[in-house]
């Protein structure tokens, strides 16, 4: 009887390494819009795509954190808010 046949083996962890690679059809994409981009996960998105050589815009309802938000990663800050049709 074998004991290994009961044992469970534990997963290794996946080496994760985000970085440029991921963005699709690099060649083809130029400039990128990213709302919400003044912190969390798209202001992480805008510093790959900058680093990645893309011109990224930041836009954000909040000047003040969007225009440090974009300054902090190097792309451009636009003032817009998603659910108020004047600044689509």
């Amino acid at each position: 009887m074998s004991f290994s046949a009961g044992l469970r083996t534990q997963r290794q962890p996946v080496p994760l390494e985000i970085s440029a690679p991921w963005v699709p059809y690099r060649s083809a994409v130029t400039t990128t819009l990213i709302t919400g981009a003044n912190r969390g996960l798209g202001f992480e998105v805008a510093r790959q795509l900058v680093a990645a050589g893309q011109q990224v815009w930041i836009g954000a309802r909040d000047e003040t954190r969007g225009g440090e938000a974009a300054d902090a990663v190097g792309a451009r800050f636009v003032q817009l808010d998603v659910t108020d049709c004047a600044t689509r």
